[in-house]
């Protein structure tokens, strides 16, 4: 019902919803255009959370993942990830440290399976889980902050987060921008939050601006580049993500002979396209047909980009990549 509530403010501001998501405001171009000049307002409840309870909380949650925990301190949030034996993706994580539990952030839609398994890893440790209300606002760009600071009266800075009422703020720039939040709101407040965040000058965007920014900042996303045949070593910018000193946790010692003995089978680089619709999931292959890789996520508003895996083989290269469809041969450039 809470969602049906904010769902029913967002078409009243012109949301135009495409699988259960919204796609566009309006005029996505303009959204688009509007990065890096205003306070911008993405809707990611799809997002829920997970609450740990428990005196062994931290050292129970901190074996099964990828970042240390035991830095943390209460008031601060990290980043991680959950890889299986192999070394490879499963869950990301935002971790958030209060005094009493430890919330973690990750799809809605996976927390049910993620509370079974870690049950298979609860033996005699003090520690409760269960699924939370809180769902996610990000506020990303110039005036974030002002805007947070009339509403709240309050905002965090780096590696920090402030609680008002039940609500949770975290400063997490993204899209390259220098400023931007986490908005951790309770399902009950989703409407209330929302509707205050607009009438203080955020601007509402949808999924599809949101996609452009990502792709422009190779930032992976769930589903599209964070997909179970994902070793996290094959992005860059997951590596903070992994520690390799804390000691063993379940993939670790793939992750490690990775890390210190070889590479990546690929690497996550971003492509130009012509003005065609590029399917994702296209087959990318190089001069002579070899198989060079794969389109993942794919922005078409001009001028067309996307993110893909590159072969290890074909990291020095720039040109000569095509994918192939009814129309035939698509060329395909590396921008970076």
């Amino acid at each position: 019902m809470s969602l049906e509530k904010l769902h029913e403010l967002q078409q009243e501001l012109g949301a135009h919803f495409q699988e259960g998501r919204v796609a566009h405001y309006g005029s996505v171009l303009e959204e688009i255009a509007s990065l890096g000049k205003q306070s911008l307002l993405f809707d990611s409840s799809d997002l829920g959370t997970l609450l740990v309870q428990g005196v062994d909380r931290i050292s129970f949650i901190n074996r099964l993942i990828t970042v240390d925990l035991n830095s943390l301190s209460q008031g601060s949030w990290r980043k991680g990830l959950w890889v299986n034996g192999k070394g490879r993706f499963e869950y990301r994580f935002q971790f958030y440290l209060r005094a009493d539990d430890l919330i973690m952030a990750t799809q809605q839609e996976a927390i049910s399976k993620f509370l079974q398994k870690l049950e298979m890893y609860h033996f005699s440790e003090k520690v409760s889980f269960s699924s939370a209300n809180w769902r996610v606002f990000y506020l990303q760009g110039p005036g974030s902050r002002a805007i947070l600071e009339k509403i709240f009266q309050h905002s965090p800075s780096t590696q920090q987060f402030i609680q008002v009422g039940n609500v949770l703020i975290a400063f997490y720039p993204q899209y390259q921008m220098e400023e931007g939040f986490e908005l951790l709101v309770p399902e009950s407040e989703l409407k209330e939050v929302f509707y205050r965040l607009i009438q203080a000058s955020a601007k509402p965007v949808g999924e599809e601006a949101r996609k452009r920014f990502r792709i422009q900042s190779l930032e992976p996303e769930v589903g599209y580049e964070l997909t179970s045949d994902l070793i996290p070593l094959e992005i860059a910018s997951l590596k903070p993500w992994i520690s390799f000193e804390k000691g063993c946790f379940p993939g670790q010692e793939v992750l490690a002979r990775m890390h210190n003995l070889g590479h990546p089978g690929k690497i996550l680089v971003q492509f130009s396209l012509p003005p065609l619709l590029v399917p994702e999931k296209s087959i990318l292959f190089h001069e002579g047909n070899a198989e060079a890789g794969v389109i993942t996520s794919v922005s078409s508003y001009s001028p067309s980009i996307a993110l893909g895996f590159l072969r290890w083989k074909f990291r020095e290269q720039r040109s000569s990549f095509f994918i192939e469809n009814a129309q035939g041969k698509i060329p395909v450039e590396r921008i970076f």
